[in-house]
């Protein structure tokens, strides 16, 4: 959508827009079904060999778990831009990309804040200048707890890192030695 904003018309460019939201949507929803199923099954049966066999498909797809998993993903997405980031105040004019700093719930702004200008602007809507809303549009008895997503955030990004180093060696050994031994031999840093 970035790239080509200029290339086509308005028009096209909404129709392509909503066809990746649509298509994302249709993804998560089969991906959380198949996750919820898993967590919570139903609509299945068990042969004479002890298989799990479907039995009812809509019981399958629409299983316990599934509306609230589907419900809080979407939401979440729309949702936790300001929470991730840390914005207490909108940024009318553009908002800084916030690397680190210290929630400050009390105070409802980060303390000590290393930012980059305007760029979480541009990743979100992909113009510098673009207004971004923060937790200052949505009412003081509904605000969760920033600090917790905040850092979450912060803590997942090296974790998933450290991870993908740990297969990145593993495949390394591998190939190295042409062998295809569960024994890991190198961790990540």
């Amino acid at each position: 959508m970035l790239f080509g904003r200029n290339r086509v018309g308005a028009g096209l460019h909404m129709f392509a827009t909503a066809m990746v939201a649509f298509g994302t949507l249709m993804s998560a929803t089969w991906i959380l079904s198949v996750n919820s199923w898993m967590q919570t099954p139903a609509g299945y049966a068990i042969n004479d060999v002890g298989q799990f066999v479907p039995h009812d498909w809509w019981q399958i797809v629409f299983n316990p778990s599934f509306p609230f998993r589907l419900v809080h993903m979407v939401l979440a997405a729309y949702l936790t831009t300001a929470f991730v980031e840390g914005h207490y105040d909108s940024h009318p004019n553009g908002a800084p990309l916030i690397l680190f700093g210290i929630p400050n719930a009390k105070e409802k702004r980060i303390d000590y804040a290393v930012q980059i200008p305007k760029l979480s602007s541009l990743i979100l809507k992909h113009d510098l200048n673009a207004p971004l809303n923060g937790l200052d549009t949505i009412p003081d008895d509904q605000e969760p707890p920033v600090a917790i997503v905040f850092w979450s955030f912060r803590v997942m990004l090296p974790a998933e890192d450290d991870e993908q180093d740990a297969w990145n060696c593993q495949i390394w050994a591998e190939r190295r030695t042409h062998t295809h031994s569960r024994d890991y031999t190198c961790a990540a840093d």
